[in-house]
């Protein structure tokens, strides 16, 4: 018996030490499980500030997007207006007939030095800004402008032209020069 008890003992001797170095094991791991989580939880929010982040990124480009599409419309509106606005004056240039003409402008001017190489067209400046002036004077805003490099020179120079010498850009020069002028005239 005494050797059954002996026996008992190293057994429970045995099982008591696997107890306690299963609880020490399921202490690491509970450890480890907390550390886990810890991680596990500080990368969801970095995740999630990420994800934040793209969205807006995406909301913004999403915006740009359509901004292009929208302009890219708009320059294809104007293009076929402009293709529109062509063919009339192809029609209305065909039809001419130059017997038949009674204004002062002059087809094929720029192809031509008969007239002269500089053209007024129609821009006067007002104080300090360069505006439309018909020939009824009513005075327009300038919302395009095509100036030659180192115009406008503002000094004594009123008037606009248009110049051979600058490639048919804008240039800024004395009213009193006597050149020909540009006609504009509305089509139906």
């Amino acid at each position: 018996m005494n050797l059954e008890v002996s026996v008992m003992k190293e057994n429970y001797h045995t099982l008591l030490q696997r107890v306690i170095e299963n609880e020490q094991e399921i202490s690491a791991l509970k450890d480890k499980k907390q550390q886990l989580e810890h991680e596990l939880e500080i990368s969801r929010r970095s995740l999630s500030c990420e994800i934040e982040s793209l969205r807006n990124v995406t909301i913004q480009n999403e915006h740009e997007l359509n901004e292009t599409i929208h302009s890219c419309a708009t320059f294809n509106e104007t293009i076929q207006d402009l293709s529109q606005s062509v063919s009339k004056l192809n029609d209305k240039f065909l039809h001419l007939d130059p017997a038949e003409d009674t204004t002062d402008c002059h087809s094929g001017w720029i192809r031509s030095d008969d007239f002269g190489t500089e053209f007024w067209i129609g821009g006067k400046r007002q104080g300090d800004v360069y505006k439309w002036v018909t020939s009824d004077d009513k005075i327009k805003d300038m919302n395009y402008t095509r100036w030659a490099r180192g115009s406008p020179n503002v000094f004594g120079s009123y008037c606009v032209e248009i110049d051979k010498r600058f490639q048919y850009k804008w240039n800024d020069t004395a009213c009193v020069l006597s050149q020909q002028n540009i006609c504009k005239q509305y089509m139906t």
